[in-house]
């Protein structure tokens, strides 16, 4: 249940932080969230688990095979599904607003922002 549960935060992590990171609007940012970590959270994650799983399918015990290959095959495919599917989906609809306090501190050292962030005020 454990390993489960990291695995699923695994998947929806990446996804998630960089989510909170972009600009615009939430259907904005949940793509330029999907296309700068979509294809990290597959292959990176998602391949590198379902290769160490897969040996297990040549396991001689059936106890293997059934409980700890299928299981954790599932798990993977939830996880990929939730962290790529399902999570960007949600956030879309109804993800936080974006922190335009947070982005305002982050460019207020830069010159061109300097001037935005002071007509603002």
């Amino acid at each position: 249940m454990v390993t489960s549960l990291g695995f699923g935060v695994e998947f929806c992590n990446h996804i998630g932080m960089n989510f909170m990171r972009q600009t615009g609007t939430r259907e904005e940012r949940a793509k330029k969230a999907l296309s700068e970590m979509g294809s990290s959270v597959l292959v990176g994650i998602a391949t590198t688990k379902f290769i160490g799983v897969f040996v297990l399918i040549f396991a001689p015990s059936t106890l293997f095979k059934l409980y700890y290959f299928r299981m954790y095959l599932f798990i993977i495919i939830l996880g990929v599904f939730n962290g790529l599917m399902f999570l960007p989906t949600v956030l879309s609809l109804i993800g936080p607003a974006e922190d335009k306090s947070e982005i305002i501190e982050a460019f207020k050292d830069r010159k061109f922002f300097n001037v935005l962030y002071q007509k603002m005020q």
